[in-house]
């Protein structure tokens, strides 16, 4: 009996990937025909929840069309969901051959069939092709039913680590928390003591992005969005204004301070930004510029965050 929780993790899973797909030109002509086709019959079939009838309907359109990748996948799918785990394992490598648009996913799926039958050096090869996509989390493949055999596994361990890494790197790479130390709200005062704003810094895109809201008290505000692009080992950040104002600044950690700089209008004319974090917990901000190309610097602002109560 057709285990249809299994074939709906395995099969419709990844159905809003492999839609992007373009459809092959003989796709488009059994839309148009005026009887469904194979393919068409296997599709609603599938829709329905019928999957041993989805899989003849697709063994009948695989008989014309053996480089349909996605078919091959769909019907190995519906294979490993009924327990026939070698007609599932030859289904998916008949979509990698035939160069499917997510090979990760036929390479995990692959996985999980090679890991019922308990032939676990071959999953262990598959899951090495799956885990640098990021597809998944470390908890995903450790509480995958179907990955049970592979849990005492040190390579299996390692494997999830890479998938995990992979999956969120910038909550788990240091490189994505060197701002970290101002995230928080703040409140932002000029040297005098006065008020300049209201600062709250917080991150989205699961750590990937540092979003800042600045509501001055004169009324002044604006966003920025800062991120770190490990291709360059830099952070770089846009600030927009309410007046349509757009600040684009790059650079590093330099020592314990974020240091970014942004080009002027005028040749040789930058400013360089650095948020310096103070032993008590506050944060100065502090703000240069240079007309010569960076051989000099002069001051142009100081401000200090403090933690708002």
């Amino acid at each position: 009996m057709i285990r249809t929780a299994t074939v709906l993790r395995h099969f419709l899973g990844t159905l809003l990937t492999l839609v992007l797909l373009a459809l092959p030109a003989w796709a488009a002509a059994e839309e148009a025909a005026t009887e469904p086709s194979a393919w068409q019959r296997a599709q609603e079939l599938s829709r329905q929840g019928k999957w041993g009838e989805a899989a003849t309907a697709y063994r009948e359109h695989l008989a014309d069309h053996d480089q349909d990748a996605w078919s091959w996948f769909a019907l190995a799918s519906i294979r490993h969901g009924s327990g026939d785990f070698t007609g599932a394992v030859d289904g998916f490598q008949k979509a990698l051959d035939a160069k499917i648009g997510v090979p990760a996913v036929a390479h995990y799926n692959m996985a999980s069939s090679l890991a019922r039958m308990k032939q676990n050096d071959k999953a262990l090869k598959h899951l090495a092709e799956a885990a640098p996509s990021g597809l998944w989390s470390a908890e995903t493949w450790q509480t995958d039913p179907d990955l049970a055999s592979l849990a005492d596994s040190p390579h299996f361990a390692e494997l999830a680590r890479e998938a995990d890494l992979a999956n969120r790197p910038c909550e788990l790479l240091p490189a994505y928390q060197q701002f970290d130390f101002w995230l928080g709200h703040w409140q932002v005062r000029i040297p005098t003591g006065f008020p300049a704003a209201r600062d709250e810094i917080t991150k989205s895109e699961d750590g990937c992005v540092i979003i800042q809201a600045w509501r001055g008290t004169l009324g002044a505000h604006g966003q920025s969005y800062s991120f770190y692009d490990t291709a360059t080992e830099t952070w770089h950040q846009t600030w927009v204004g309410k007046s349509g104002s757009v600040t684009k600044m790059e650079g590093k950690m330099i020592g314990d301070r974020m240091v970014l700089e942004s080009v002027g209008t005028t040749p040789g004319s930058r400013t360089r930004t650095s948020w310096i974090p103070q032993p008590d917990g506050t944060v100065d901000f502090r703000t240069e510029t240079t007309t010569d190309d960076g051989a000099t610097w002069a001051p142009a602002g100081l401000m200090h965050y403090h933690r708002a109560e």
